[in-house]
C-alpha cells in the first residue's frame, strides 16, 4: 500500500510530466483488438500540448485530418 508521501510524490511526478501521466493513466481502448493500449500522440498532437502549456491561448489552423481536435 502506498504512503501518502508516495501518492504527493505521484502526483508531483504526473504534474510535472505529462506525457508520463497519459501513459501511466490513461490508456485507451484498441479499436480493432479491443485491447487497452498506451496513448501516444502523434507529433502535431504534441507540439499543440507543448504550446498550449506555455500560453493561455492557442489558435490551430490545421488541415482536417491532422489528429488534433
Amino acid at each position: 500500500m502506498p504512503t501518502q508521501q508516495d501518492l504527493l510524490e505521484e502526483m508531483a511526478k504526473c504534474k510535472e510530466d505529462t506525457g508520463y501521466f497519459r501513459r501511466r493513466y490513461l490508456p485507451v481502448v484498441d479499436r480493432d483488438t479491443k485491447r487497452r493500449v498506451t496513448f501516444r500522440l502523434k507529433p502535431a498532437q504534441l507540439e499543440v500540448l507543448r504550446r498550449s502549456s506555455l500560453a493561455r491561448t492557442v489558435y490551430v489552423l490545421k488541415p482536417r485530418r491532422l489528429g488534433v481536435s
